[in-house]
């Protein structure tokens, strides 16, 4: 395995059917510090949104079984960031009612959609309330903590928001991204935990998916060999920090859980984690 050390490069090593990734300046040791208390049976952060993050929350959330108006698509959130940056205006400027016609006729979004989505303040009060009290924390791209490579590589494309549980001081910390095939023979698997095991050895925050296989193993591996992990997920973010070792390591502050995507889905689909307790 070999590593580019070089600043705003990317290196890709593959061995054993694995894949790993790793950015500039990620070899650097990160504290361990976190905000985290203890709120009944779950983890809380000790965090207040902002007015932007509850603007952009209305704008492009999804609140129960609400469906007055149809939340913003990344695309339509994104031309309205740009007219916004033109004008000189915040997200927060929004939640004022007088902004919301010029809003409409500078992004080309109808203004009856924007003042009924942003009209879903006790929605959101309900929604915010539910998610911290299972220890869910959010950020949006205007929070100054929001991860600085999203903005760098994806630019408009990045989340406008993100949920998570856990270690918030991991976000921009770096790390190793390990991913591979879900079918990883033992020689594969035994790679894959050398290597997370090295992460953990050098305080380096492995960085996967969460998936069965290569996922999986090498989160795994990294939290019982004492390192930091953080898993970036496409749902279920409320179902698999409730994993027993998941809550151990969030306690610890060890794991971050990750996911742009609504954390407590209706549907949920065939968890890679499943000992749920």
């Amino acid at each position: 395995m070999s590593v580019n050390r070089r600043h705003d490069r990317f290196r890709v090593d593959f061995h054993c059917g694995l894949g790993l990734i790793a950015s500039s300046g990620l070899f650097r040791c990160i504290s361990n510090g976190t905000s985290l208390k203890l709120a009944k049976d779950g983890l809380m952060m000790k965090d207040f949104l902002t007015d932007d993050t509850n603007a952009i929350l209305l704008l492009c959330g999804i609140f129960g079984k609400d469906r007055s108006a149809k939340p913003l698509s990344l695309t339509e959130y994104s031309s309205l960031v740009r007219w916004l940056i033109g004008v000189k205006m915040r997200p927060e400027d929004l939640l004022k009612k007088e902004n919301i016609p010029e809003a409409s006729i500078g992004s080309g979004i109808e203004k009856q959609r924007l003042e009924s989505l942003l009209g879903r303040g006790i929605q959101l009060g309900f929604a915010v309330e539910e998610w911290q009290r299972n220890g869910i924390w959010i950020i949006s791209r205007s929070d100054a903590d929001y991860p600085a490579r999203y903005k760098i590589h994806l630019k408009d494309k990045a989340p406008p928001l993100l949920f998570g549980v856990g270690n918030r001081s991991l976000l921009n910390g770096g790390g190793l991204g390990i991913v591979g095939s879900r079918n990883v023979d033992q020689e594969g698997e035994a790679f894959t935990r050398q290597v997370a095991e090295l992460c953990a050895y050098n305080r380096m925050p492995v960085v996967s998916g969460g998936a069965r296989g290569v996922d999986q193993i090498s989160m795994t591996a990294a939290l019982e060999a004492g390192g930091l992990t953080i898993g970036v997920l496409a749902e279920n973010l409320l179902k698999k920090s409730v994993v027993r070792s998941a809550r151990h390591a969030i306690a610890d502050g060890r794991l971050l859980l990750l996911s742009p995507c609504h954390p407590m889905p209706a549907l949920l689909w065939e968890q890679p984690w499943e000992e749920i307790n």
